[in-house]
């Protein structure tokens, strides 16, 4: 019989845990939407935007995959544009919302996480400095992040509702990213590795096992009309998407398509090809409490840790080892891995806390979890709202002492979350057009991304890579090394100023003298 005095405890420590939980979703809240605009658009946000608006202006969407991704971000971020208007802020709303929801999600999962668990795993999303870079970008990093974990929720707890929603996140996986079909075989993966390993301990105990995959199927709630049900929703869901609402049927194709055209530029096109330790230094840079419970996890997992356990761990290695094997690397692919690795924390912290079965060790861990997400919030804080735009990414755990042993990761610049970063400087262009307002501008160069979400209220008159010879334009802009050929061809009749459009990059906007003045 349970006495009042351990009800009232496990009372407390549910309040507790709960009060924990929620202050980790209002943290998720101030640093993916405050100031969220203070950062320019990223060459790939302004891509992305150009889609949004056109589609936002007439109506058309179809799906590429040559160089870009999934229909879902645009449709839904077409929303938040029409009932909000056209800003940086809007923008990037639906990215951020996608970042808060995935901490949200963490309640779903409290059967697993345990107590301390929860609101550890919610926190560690929260504070994360690369998920919170992420969810502040117009890209679909954050919304592929929330749809996994969505799939995740739904097939762990897998009833009542939960069964409902299980392929609507799996077909909105899929029409999000390519790297879906990476994403589905990991988990997968980790599902057979987590039973076999369990099994297998049982075994080494002298356990009786009574364990069998078969068996397991047939304990699973799925009727042939649930799994009809599953494959129709999921399908239509793809189709509706990748076609465009049914005008352009070659998307759906596309779709099918582009799942090995990223396969190969992934090992073969050796565009942003990085070593394969390239995840692990950004890690241990940038995420360092993240590793080291990954380190003390594992050990702890295998040792004793439950079949959610086993998958958790598995996730998160299968999601580092996977991208790491991959030569194609760019930070933002992370955002897969930092997720499991930060809802692995949260049940490596329930499980050491159990191991700590004594109150006042207890009660020293609860504060050495707080004591650590100090430094984590004010390394995020750094990171996203001060040094957003430092391309030789200087920021990091211990980054004296990294670039006094001269550690890859500390000399190296391409470590970091800030990868080839719009400048700040662009901004200062931007307002120098804004002040001519000219009635039309000539892109003379192929570098100029993200500028046409900035001038989206001008009239274009053409892109090009080399300048025209008869220029009718008030305002010309042409790359630096442009700018022989320009003021040859220009007569001396417009003014030239130079601004840095990110590293190695500027551009020189050329005015006509009448507008200039």
């Amino acid at each position: 019989m349970t006495s009042e005095v351990e009800v009232s405890i496990n009372r407390k420590a549910q309040y507790i845990s709960l009060v924990a939980y929620v202050l980790a979703i209002i943290a998720a809240i101030v640093l993916r939407y405050y100031q969220l605009e203070i950062k320019p658009l990223h060459h790939d946000e302004g891509v992305n935007s150009h889609f949004l608006l056109n589609l936002a202006k007439s109506g058309k969407y179809a799906y590429d995959p040559t160089n870009y991704h999934g229909p879902t971000l645009y449709y839904f971020s077409l929303l938040t544009l029409k009932l909000f208007g056209e800003s940086e802020f809007v923008l990037r709303l639906y990215p951020a919302l996608c970042g808060v929801l995935t901490v949200v999600l963490m309640w779903s999962l409290r059967r697993g996480l345990g107590l301390v668990g929860t609101p550890v795993a919610a926190w560690s999303l929260a504070l994360s400095p690369g998920l919170v870079y992420y969810s502040r970008d117009f890209i679909h990093e954050s919304s592929f992040g929330f749809f996994t974990v969505g799939v995740i929720v739904c097939a762990y707890n897998l009833r009542d509702s939960y069964l409902w929603f299980l392929p609507v996140f799996a077909g909105l996986l899929f029409a999000t990213k390519e790297t879906a079909i990476h994403t589905i075989g990991v988990l997968i993966a980790a599902v057979f590795c987590a039973m076999v390993w369990y099994t297998l301990r049982l075994i080494l105990a002298h356990t009786e096992v009574q364990f069998s995959f078969t068996r397991l199927f047939r304990r699973l709630p799925l009727s042939w009309q649930y799994l009809l049900y599953f494959l129709v929703v999921f399908l239509l869901i793809n189709l509706v998407f990748y076609s465009s609402f049914f005008t352009n049927w070659k998307g759906v194709a596309d779709a099918v398509r582009s799942v090995f055209m990223w396969t190969g530029r992934g090992f073969n096109e050796h565009i942003h090809d990085h070593v394969f330790t390239y995840y692990l230094g950004i890690l241990i840079k940038l995420e360092l409490p993240l590793i080291v419970a990954a380190a003390l996890g594992i050990i702890v997992t295998l040792w004793r840790g439950t079949k959610f356990g086993l998958f958790l761990m598995a996730w998160a290695c299968g999601m580092v080892l996977g991208y790491s094997r991959v030569p194609y690397k760019t930070p933002w692919l992370m955002v897969s891995m930092l997720i499991a690795l930060a809802v692995f924390t949260g049940y490596v912290a329930q499980e050491i806390f159990s191991i700590l079965s004594i109150t006042p060790l207890q009660v020293a861990f609860s504060i050495l979890l707080i004591a650590v997400a100090i430094p984590v919030f004010l390394l995020s804080w750094q990171v996203n709202l001060h040094k957003y735009e430092d391309n030789e990414n200087t920021t990091g755990y211990f980054a004296e002492f990294g670039k006094k042993r001269n550690f890859t990761a500390y000399t190296d610049t391409q470590y970091g979350y800030v990868y080839a970063q719009t400048d700040k400087d662009l901004l200062n262009l931007v307002k120098e057009v804004e002040r001519l307002n000219p009635r039309s501008i000539y892109y003379a160069t192929s570098e100029y991304w993200p500028l046409p979400w900035y001038f989206r209220g001008l009239q274009v008159t053409g892109y090009d890579e080399k300048v025209p010879e008869n220029v009718q334009d008030e305002v010309l802009i042409a790359s630096d090394d442009q700018r022989e050929e320009a003021e040859k061809q220009l007569l001396g009749k417009y003014r030239s100023q130079e601004f840095v459009l990110r590293p190695g990059v500027n551009l020189i906007l050329f005015a006509r003298e009448a507008v200039a003045r």
